[in-house]
C-alpha cells in the first residue's frame, strides 16, 4: 500500500531512533551529562571538608525545660458546692451551679444527666468562669416534664454526653413538685444541647386536649400555630442566631397562660470573620549543634505551621466577630452563663477539649504532638447539636525536634482519658548516631514538690523516669521540669549482612578528630574512584576522523560510559517508584539523618560513608571476596585476587547468584526508610552488581557517590540546581529505554542458564500489559474512578497497537507508541520497552 511504504520510509529516515541509546553518539551525551553531575558531586565534596573540620572536634550542648499544667479530673463531688432551686414544678426551668473548689479547670466538657426511670435529659453545662479563685459552672434547666425524684450526675466528656466519658460523678437527687394539671406542659425536645437548626420539637405532658396552640419569640415576631397533637413541631425561621426566650400559649386571648423556656438557634457556619490561633511551647527544647532555640508562640491566621515532634503545646484561640444572638426582651436572669460553642481541636484521630478561659471567645487547652507523621491538619470544631462541624483548618509540617525527648504514657491529654498509674521518662535523643550524655540529674517537680527519678540503660543511652500515681494525676497542678544533655557526633560502621538482620555495627566508633580522619579517608577514595574511572580503559582515537564504528567500540570499554548508562537506569527507577507510591497514597519517607533540619556537614560524612563503605560491604565482602574464593578454587588455587575488585565482564552462574544475593541484601539493608524504598534498592543493587563485574568496585563507588551527593552544590555553592534538575529529568527519559535494555539482556542471560531457551519477544509486552491493568485496578480502589486510572487501563490497547504496526513493518513508531505506554506505567515502564529490545535481531546479546 502506497501510504503504508510512505509511513515505513518515513520511520526509516528518522534513523530508527530506539536504537541509538546503543550508539556513540548516545553513549557520549549520556556520559557527558553523568561527568557534570560527577563535577559537581566533587566540588560540593570538596566545600564539605572545610565544614566538617570546624564542626566535627566540638561538643554541643541540648537541653529540655517547661511547665505542664496537668489536667484536673475530679473524682468526687465532696467539696464542690452544689446549688440547686427549691419547690420546683414539674415543667418548670430551674437553676442549677456548682463551684469547684479551686480555679482550675476540670478536664472535659461537662454536662448535668437528669434521669427518672425510662426518661433521661442531658444538658451542656456553662463553660464557667472564675470567681473569687474558684470555677463555677451554671444551667438553666428547661424544666422536667414528671414529677418525682430525679438523678443528677455530672458527666465530663468530649464532644457530648453519649460519648464515651472522661468522668461520671452522682450529685444526688432534686424532687420535681406536681403540676396543677391545669395547662398543659410544652416541652422543647433539643437534644440536651439547647440547641436547633431550624425547628424546635415539643412534646406535650397533661392539660386539657383541643384548642389552639400557638408558639412566639421574644423579639422574633414569630406567631406560628401549632397542632393539637401529641406531638408539635414548628419551624421557626431565623430569629438570629443565639439565645433566644420563646413561649408556648395555648390561649391565643390570654399570652400570659403558657410556658417559657430558652433554646439557643446553632450557625451551621459561624463564620467567624477571623480565627487567632496561638501554639506557645509548653515544654520547649534548645540544641546547639541543630541551632534550635525556638520562638515560644506561634500565630496562626489559616496559613501552614511548624511544629516540632513529641512536645506539648499551650493552644489559646481567640474568636473574633462571633455570631450573637437577639437578646432583646430577654431577661437576664434566663441566660445561662455557657453562650459560647464547645471548641475541641483535632487531628488526625485525636479530639482535645478546649476549655473557655475568659469572656465568650477565648479558648485553651493543653495539646500534643506525638505523631510519627510529618505532615498533619489541626482542625478547629465547634460542637453543634448533633454533629462536630469544622471552622478552620490549619497544615502543620512537624519537624524533628534534637533535644532531649519528654514521654508521658498513658497520655494524660488525650482522649480517652484512663484513670490510671502514668510513667513520664526522658531520653537523650538520638543515642544511636550521637553520644548524648546528661550533664546532670533531670529535675522534675509536681506542684513545686521535686519527685525522685530512677535512671535506667537502654539502647538509647541513660534514661530518667518516674511514675506519677493516679491520684496525683487526678488532682492536676503544674508539671515543671529541666534536663540537659552533652554530646559529640559519632558515627560507626555498619555492615551489610546477607541475612536478617541485615546491617549490623562493628566498630570502630569515630569522633572527634578521628571523625575527621575518617571523612577525608572516604573523601580520598571517592577522588580515586573518580579519577581511576576516568583514566582507565579511556579511549585513544587515531588522528583524522574516525569511523563511528571505531568511536562505538573504544567507548564500550571505557568505564564512564557503562556508569553513566547504570546511573540513568537507577535514576529513572527510584524516580518512578516514588511517583507509583504518590499515586497510591502510600508513604514514602526518609530517615530523619537525611532531613533538611540536620546540619549539613552531618549528611555528607552520613553519605560519603555510605558511597564507600556500602560497596565495600555489599559489592567486595558479598561479591568480589566469594568470587575469588570460587575462581581460586576452580583454578585449583585458594584464591583469585583478580576477581576482589570485579571488572571481569564474565557472567557466570556465580557471578548471577552473588548479584542476586547482593541486591538482595542491599535492598533489606533500607528497610529502616520504609517498605517503600526495598524494591528500589533491591533494582538498584542489581544494576550494582552488574557495574562490579563489568567495570570494578571503583565504577560502583562513583555510582554511589553520584545518587547520594545529588543536589548538595546548590546547597553549598548556591548554583547548578537548575541544571542538575534538567539532566536528571532527561537521564530518567532515556533511562526508562536503558532499563528495559538491562532487564531484556538480564533475563536472556538467567533464562538460558536455567531452560536454554531465550522468552519469546512478546513475553515483555504480555507482562506489562497485565500488570498494568493490575495498577489500574490498585488506584481504582485507592482514589475511585478518575482519567488517570481509565489511561492506565487503556495501556495493553495501546501494547497491541505499537506490537500490530510494528509487525506491519513501521518499527520504530510502533516502539514509539509502547515506549509511550511504557512511561504512562512508571516503575513497570522497563517491562514494556524490554520488549522494544526483545523485538530486535540482537536478542541474544549478552550482559
Amino acid at each position: 500500500m502506497p501510504g503504508q511504504q510512505l509511513v515505513k520510509m518515513m520511520s526509516v529516515r528518522i534513523g530508527k531512533p530506539f536504537n541509538w541509546v546503543k550508539g556513540w553518539a548516545s553513549s557520549a551525551v549520556i556520559t557527558f551529562c553523568v561527568l557534570t553531575l560527577l563535577a559537581f558531586n566533587l566540588i560540593a565534596l570538596g566545600l564539605s571538608v572545610p565544614k566538617v573540620i570546624d564542626a566535627a572536634p566540638r561538643e554541643y550542648g541540648s537541653g529540655l525545660e517547661g511547665s505542664l499544667y496537668l489536667p484536673y479530673v475530679p473524682d468526687s463531688t465532696e467539696e464542690m458546692e452544689i446549688f440547686i432551686e427549691e419547690n420546683v414544678t414539674e415543667g418548670e426551668p430551674f437553676r442549677f451551679s456548682m463551684t469547684f473548689p479551686d480555679a482550675r479547670i476540670p478536664y472535659g466538657q461537662p454536662h448535668l444527666e437528669l434521669t427518672n426511670g425510662s426518661s433521661k435529659h442531658s444538658y451542656l453545662l456553662g463553660a464557667g468562669y472564675a470567681e473569687d479563685g474558684k470555677y463555677r459552672l451554671s444551667l438553666l434547666v428547661p424544666g422536667l416534664p414528671y414529677s418525682g425524684f430525679w438523678d443528677l450526675r455530672l458527666i465530663l466528656s468530649v464532644g457530648g454526653p453519649s460519648n464515651p466519658h472522661v468522668q461520671a460523678l452522682d450529685i444526688g437527687s432534686v424532687p420535681i413538685l406536681r403540676g396543677s394539671g391545669e395547662r398543659p406542659i410544652i416541652m422543647p425536645d433539643l437534644d440536651g444541647y439547647l440547641t436547633f437548626n431550624g425547628s424546635v420539637s415539643f412534646t406535650r405532658f397533661g392539660g386539657p386536649g383541643g384548642g389552639d396552640i400557638w408558639f412566639q419569640v421574644d423579639g422574633g415576631g414569630i406567631e406560628p400555630m401549632l397542632s393539637t397533637d401529641e406531638g408539635y413541631r414548628v419551624a421557626i425561621g431565623r430569629p438570629g442566631v443565639g439565645w433566644h426566650q420563646g413561649r408556648v400559649i395555648w390561649d391565643p386571648e390570654n399570652i400570659t397562660n403558657g410556658h417559657d423556656f430558652l433554646f439557643r438557634e446553632a450557625d451551621p457556619d459561624p463564620g467567624y470573620d477571623e480565627i487567632d490561633i496561638a501554639f506557645e511551647r509548653a515544654v520547649r527544647g534548645e540544641d546547639e549543634l541543630y541551632g534550635q532555640k525556638h520562638e515560644r508562640v506561634v500565630f496562626v491566621k489559616g496559613d501552614p505551621i511548624q511544629l516540632f515532634e513529641s512536645t506539648y503545646y499551650m493552644v489559646n484561640i481567640s474568636l473574633f466577630e462571633e455570631p450573637g444572638g437577639n437578646l432583646s426582651g430577654i431577661s437576664s436572669d434566663l441566660i445561662p452563663y455557657a453562650t459560647a460553642p464547645m471548641m475541641t481541636i483535632g487531628y488526625e484521630d485525636v479530639l482535645i477539649p478546649l476549655q473557655l478561659i475568659s469572656g465568650d471567645s477565648n479558648y485553651g487547652g493543653i495539646i500534643p504532638i506525638n505523631t510519627d507523621e510529618v505532615e498533619i491538619s489541626i482542625i478547629l470544631k465547634c460542637s453543634g447539636r448533633s454533629s462536630n462541624s469544622s471552622h478552620m483548618e490549619v497544615p502543620v509540617v512537624l519537624m524533628k525536634d534534637h533535644a532531649p525527648s519528654l514521654e508521658i504514657e498513658p497520655d494524660p491529654y488525650l482522649f480517652p482519658y484512663e484513670s490510671v498509674d502514668r510513667r513520664l521518662t526522658i531520653s537523650p535523643g538520638l543515642a544511636i548516631s550521637y553520644g548524648r550524655r546528661f550533664a546532670e540529674d533531670p529535675i522534675v517537680l509536681l506542684s513545686s514538690e521535686k519527685l525522685d527519678l530512677t535512671s535506667s540503660e537502654s539502647s538509647e543511652g541513660v534514661k530518667w523516669s518516674v511514675v506519677l500515681s493516679d491520684d496525683c494525676m487526678k488532682d492536676g497542678g503544674a508539671l515543671s521540669l529541666e534536663a540537659r544533655t552533652e554530646y559529640s557526633v559519632i558515627t560507626c560502621v555498619l555492615l551489610i549482612f546477607p541475612f536478617p538482620p541485615f546491617l549490623i555495627g562493628i566498630p570502630p566508633l569515630f569522633i572527634g578528630w578521628s571523625l575527621v580522619g575518617w571523612f577525608l579517608l572516604t573523601s580520598v577514595i571517592i577522588v580515586w574512584a573518580s579519577i581511576t574511572l576516568i583514566l582507565r580503559n579511556r579511549p585513544f582515537f587515531r588522528k583524522g576522523s574516525p569511523e563511528p564504528g571505531d568511536l562505538e567500540n573504544a567507548l564500550s570499554n571505557w568505564g564512564p560510559v557503562e556508569t553513566s548508562r547504570v546511573f540513568s537506569a537507577v535514576i529513572f527507577f527510584s524516580i518512578a517508584v516514588y511517583f507509583l507510591f504518590q499515586m497510591l497514597e502510600q508513604p514514602t519517607p526518609t530517615p530523619t539523618l537525611l532531613s533538611s533540619s540536620v546540619p549539613v556537614w552531618i549528611r555528607l560524612i552520613s553519605l560519603a560513608e555510605a558511597s564507600v563503605w556500602e560497596e565495600f560491604s555489599g559489592r567486595l565482602l558479598l561479591m568480589g571476596l566469594p568470587l575469588a574464593i570460587i575462581r581460586g578454587i576452580q583454578s585449583k588455587r585458594f584464591f583469585d585476587p583478580r576477581q576482589l575488585l570485579g571488572g571481569s565482564g564474565n557472567f557466570g552462574r556465580s557471578e548471577v547468584g552473588l548479584i542476586i544475593i547482593s541486591a538482595l541484601s542491599f535492598g533489606m539493608a533500607h528497610l529502616g526508610w520504609g517498605p517503600w524504598k526495598v524494591v528500589p534498592t533491591f533494582v538498584s543493587g542489581l544494576l550494582f552488581g552488574y557495574l562490579f563485574v563489568k567495570v570494578g568496585l571503583h565504577a560502583t563507588v562513583v555510582m554511589h557517590f553520584l545518587i547520594d551527593y545529588l543536589g548538595f552544590i546548590e546547597e553549598l555553592a548556591g548554583f547548578g540546581g537548575t541544571i542538575s534538575t534538567l539532566i536528571i529529568l532527561f537521564l530518567g527519559l532515556v533511562g526508562c529505554l536503558l532499563l528495559g535494555d538491562y532487564l531484556f539482556r538480564g533475563t536472556g542471560t538467567i533464562s538460558r542458564m536455567i531452560i536454554k531457551k531465550t522468552l519469546p519477544p512478546y513475553f515483555f509486552l504480555i507482562f506489562h500489559s497485565f500488570l498494568s491493568l493490575l495498577l489500574a485496578y490498585l488506584l481504582f480502589r485507592v482514589r475511585g474512578m478518575d482519567a488517570v486510572v481509565v489511561f492506565i487501563a487503556s495501556v495493553p490497547l495501546m501494547d497491541i497497537a505499537g506490537f500490530i504496526i510494528h509487525k506491519n513493518g513501521i518499527f520504530d513508531i510502533g516502539k514509539g507508541i509502547v515506549y509511550f505506554s511504557s512511561l504512562i506505567t512508571t516503575a513497570l515502564g522497563p517491562i514494556g520497552t524490554a520488549w522494544i529490545y526483545s523485538s530486535q535481531d540482537d536478542h541474544d546479546r549478552p550482559l
